[in-house]
């Protein structure tokens, strides 16, 4: 599948590497999200992929650490120190992601604006492309609107989400169960 943005072929291979991306994050006991920037410039039209990144909180242990912010992480760290040629890059930059970024995301890459988001399954829970609430488009907001798009496969995203939910994830917070309270135990008092 090959999808048509704003005169520039996303192809399969891009495609793929994100999902694949997602592939890692499972396979390390995360959240199974992927994230890559794909380029489209003069220099390469057809486009080249920037940077990759993947959800990494649970071995971080830091709860912000999704795969956008990864990837924010290192574009800033390639390009921070010129603020308008991180613009300028980010002009030319489509953002690829198996799921809709979450509000926290959605604010950070329209600080970044690049072109476009595009994105597989929404996000229910804490989507910030109108699922929960549009932080994307937000009039309130001084930066430039983030284009968002839901044109990956929200399929093989859910898929991916499934498998991880069906996994045990040994960094989450054990339950604590309530005890119920008894007659006995107001006797006590």
């Amino acid at each position: 599948m090959v999808i048509e943005m704003n005169g520039h072929s996303i192809s399969d291979e891009f495609i793929d590497l994100c999902y694949k991306t997602a592939e890692t994050s499972l396979a390390s006991g995360e959240v199974p999200v992927g994230c890559i920037f794909v380029q489209f410039s003069s220099d390469h039209p057809n486009g080249h992929v920037l940077v990759t990144g993947h959800n990494r909180t649970n071995v971080t242990r830091n709860a912000t650490r999704h795969a956008e912010m990864e990837c924010i992480d290192k574009i800033v760290a390639k390009f921070g120190s010129q603020m308008n040629k991180l613009h300028e890059i980010m002009a030319e930059t489509t953002v690829l992601l198996t799921l809709e970024p979450c509000l926290m995301c959605v604010r950070a890459l329209r600080y970044l604006r690049p072109k476009q988001v595009l994105f597989g399954a929404r996000n229910d829970r804490f989507g910030g492309n109108e699922s929960v609430y549009n932080v994307s488009t937000n009039e309130l907001i001084s930066d430039p609107k983030l284009m968002c798009y839901q044109l990956l496969s929200a399929k093989k995203s859910i898929d991916l989400l499934q498998r991880f939910y069906k996994q045990t994830n040994e960094s989450a917070p054990k339950p604590h169960r309530k005890r119920l309270k008894t007659s006995a135990d107001d006797s006590e008092l």
